[in-house]
């Protein structure tokens, strides 16, 4: 009974932090509207570049076994896994800042767990376009059905807590390296660097590594395979790869806060 409620008072503070994130965006409407269409613009560049890409060299993407819809589908769960985290977790992208200038205090003053506080805290109104971009590329270039769109909805889901998870370990790096911002920069860059490159094109060595150090493949490769080539062993992968992560990023994140040295901000934030 107890973790039940638990995790209805939880889904309590996440629909509430959503609403009242969502509201603050749309307090201004041009800037949000701004920033949404600009963002879509931004990444439809990308897609018109890959198209490009492919005609010029398409004896090698076939050699590659790799299809303009693979390529479709990686830059819709990639920007749609990336919005959806932005909306949900953007705070999980600050730990670090908030660990250098001490002002973790103010999500450890609360009676819930301060790392979801924490990751809840934020959200980005940019991150809106990633997220409907996604379906748009969704929409526009890939098979339609209702099976299709009920897996790509649910993986980037799982696309998103992949990211979370990655950027919650990573900021933690500042509890043991203090200001680890540019390690986290890099870091960041290539998980998303990467994510936007077919997984059919690296070799078996580059296909581990990002499976494992940089976990580009619960982020994207595995959602991607699930929406064009369903498999219920992926799926489990894909859960079990999930949970891995998330597990981690509790672990990291708590075993430094062992080391973290208040800035002694008692005060609530508003």
């Amino acid at each position: 009974m107890k973790i039940i409620k638990s995790i209805t008072n939880y889904c309590e503070i996440f629909f509430l932090l959503f609403k009242m994130h969502l509201k603050s965006a749309m307090e201004y409407k041009k800037a949000f509207f701004i920033q949404f269409f600009g963002m879509i613009l931004n990444n439809g560049a990308f897609i018109f570049f890959w198209l490009i890409l492919y005609n010029k060299f398409l004896p090698s993407f076939q050699y590659h076994n790799v299809s303009f819809a693979d390529i479709i589908c990686l830059w819709a769960v990639a920007a749609s896994g990336y919005g959806l985290n932005f909306i949900l977790f953007g705070g999980s992208s600050k730990i670090n800042e908030h660990i250098v200038e001490g002002n973790l205090d103010i999500y450890l003053l609360y009676p819930k767990n301060p790392l979801i506080i924490a990751a809840l805290s934020k959200s980005s109104i940019s991150a809106w376009g990633d997220f409907i971009y996604g379906y748009i590329l969704y929409f526009l270039f890939l098979p339609v059905s209702f099976s299709s769109f009920f897996w790509f909805t649910l993986v980037i889901f799982f696309s998103a807590f992949a990211l979370f998870s990655f950027l919650t370990i990573i900021n933690s790096f500042g509890f043991f390296l203090g200001n680890a911002q540019t390690l986290i920069d890099n870091l960041f860059n290539g998980m998303v660097s990467f994510g936007t490159y077919p997984e059919q094109i690296f070799s078996s060595t580059v296909k581990f590594f990002l499976f494992s150090i940089l976990p580009v493949g619960f982020y994207v490769y595995l959602p991607v395979q699930i929406v064009l080539h369903f498999n219920i062993k992926l799926f489990l992968y894909l859960i079990t790869g999930d949970l891995i992560l998330i597990l981690l990023a509790f672990l990291t994140f708590y075993n430094g806060l062992k080391r973290y040295e208040s800035g002694n901000l008692f005060y609530a934030q508003k």
